[in-house]
Order: C-alpha cells, then structure tokens, then sequence
C-alpha cells in the first residue's frame, strides 16, 4: 500500500439545518458516513485525520475517538467553513512532523477511491490539488500544499476573502493540479435530504 503521508482535515462543524439530521452520522454502507470517510482513507494509505467539530454538545465525539482520530474543535463555527479549515490546519501541523500538507474533505462528501487520494499526491511541486470529474467539474477532497496552507492561516476568517475556493483561483495557474480522475464520490454533496435519497438509491 503506497502510505499518502498528508494529514486528512475533516470539517464537521456545521449544523446540518437542511439535512435535518447529522450528515456525519447518515447510514453509509452500513457505518455512519463520517466513520466510512475515517475508514477509507486509512483503507488508501492515510495515518492522520482531524475531524473539526463545533464544540459541545456535538455527535461525533465517541466516534472519531474510537477511531483513533483527533478531534479539534471550532469555538466559533458560526464563522463559516473557513474558520473551521483554519483550526483543522492547526491542528494537522501539530500530528506530524511531515511536511507534505493536507486533505479537506467536507463532511457531506462520500469518501473516493483510493486512487484518488494518491493521485492528487502525485504532483508536490503544487500548491492545491483539484480532483476533476470527466465533465470539467472540480471537487472534493482537495490537497493543499504545507505552503499554501500557511498563507491561508494569515487571512482572518472574518474577511472577505476567507474562502478557500477563492484563495486557490488566486493562485498562479501552474501552482494548480486539475487531476481528472474517474470517480463520481467527488461530485456528491449530500447537503439535503433529497440529495442523501439520491445517492442511497
């Protein structure tokens, strides 16, 4: 097994008004999604997962400490998806002394392929790295370089410009990896429960 050596980010701070229930939690195969997204990625090579959480009450705590994850929590989720981002950096840097960046992976995404994860490792002369679907579409997970995730630790999470799709289309288009990859987990986002009906059927 190729060992993927950058920490997975999972962001699980948010508070699922639309879903109606704990997307972390929804039935996945028979496990709770966020403990499938632990599975797999251990399951592909990876060691190092932070799961960002709002702080208590939360759901996931019992879950993500039996699964030998670290759990690190947003005191002010309120903020948005990139202050929780901003809180999983942290949190990664301190797990390993690798400095090969990280995976961020939303809660409300299936986990892909193990041969996803290691293509977006493939290039490390970029700074982010975008699985691409077979239409031209991006989406997740997404691997972010060491560098460039101490840039986007200087941008306050209040500011206008803290969001990480627009910090990546700042960067130059050679610092950019569009890895076109075939497979549609990058593609789902089970934001409501239409979309969860969607992709269980």
């Amino acid at each position: 097994m190729i060992q993927l050596n950058a920490a997975l980010i999972i962001l699980a701070a948010g508070r699922s008004l639309r879903m109606g229930t704990p997307k972390g939690l929804l039935d996945a195969g028979g496990m709770p999604l966020i403990e499938k997204q632990i599975t797999e990625f251990r399951a592909g090579g990876g060691r190092d997962i932070v799961v960002v959480t709002a702080p208590d009450p939360e759901p996931y705590s019992a879950l993500i400490s039996a699964r030998s994850a670290f759990r690190a929590i947003n005191l002010m989720p309120e903020l948005g998806q990139f202050s929780s981002l901003l809180v999983g950096i942290a949190a990664a840097q301190g797990l390993s002394s690798d400095d090969l960046g990280v995976f961020v992976l939303p809660v409300d995404v299936p986990p892909p392929r193990a041969a996803t994860w290691q293509a977006l490792l493939a290039d490390r002369t970029k700074h982010a790295a975008i699985p691409v679907a077979p239409d031209g579409r991006g989406g997740h997970p997404v691997w972010l370089s060491a560098v460039f995730c101490k840039l986007l630790q200087s941008i306050a999470p209040t500011s206008p410009e803290a969001r990480l799709d627009r910090q990546i289309r700042h960067l130059p288009l050679h610092c950019v990896a569009n890895v076109r990859v075939m497979d549609p987990a990058i593609m789902i986002d089970l934001d409501t429960p239409e979309d969860y009906a969607a992709w269980r059927n």
